[in-house]
């Protein structure tokens, strides 16, 4: 099961947490909602995906992600931060970064949700106009 919402008022920050079993289907159904959001607002807008309680993924996910139809990266949207993944889950978003490079170029690990927070709060400054 995955929720997800924003995680703070200006809309900066969108927050899923993957609980107990999911798939492949479940992820890529995520994506579209993730940028169904994006697509409310007009700023860029950083992920925080927290997968403390998940469950290794049904399936085989990767060979189950190559039958997904693919999806390009919405142009606001910014870095994820992956929270809380195991040794497996640390691997998969690997390769997923390899395997799809211009959907998932801007993967980051955070070991809380706190610091995850904390990056957004950097990088958002490094994205300012210089003066």
């Amino acid at each position: 099961m995955i929720k997800v919402g924003w995680d703070n008022d200006e809309k900066t920050i969108i927050i899923y947490h993957v609980e107990d079993d999911w798939s492949a289907a479940d992820f890529f159904a995520l994506s579209v909602q993730i940028d169904r959001m994006i697509d409310t607002v007009e700023h860029v807008v950083d992920i925080i995906g927290v997968y403390h309680r998940a469950n290794i993924p049904s399936g085989d996910f990767i060979f189950d992600a190559g039958s997904v139809p693919f999806r390009k990266k919405h142009p606001r949207r910014g870095r994820e931060y992956f929270v809380g993944m195991n040794y497996f889950l640390n691997n998969m978003a690997s390769t997923l970064h390899r395997t799809y490079p211009d959907t998932y170029n801007d993967l980051a690990l955070a070991p809380t949700t706190d610091e995850a927070r904390k990056q957004i709060a950097a990088l958002k400054e490094k994205r300012k106009p210089k003066r």
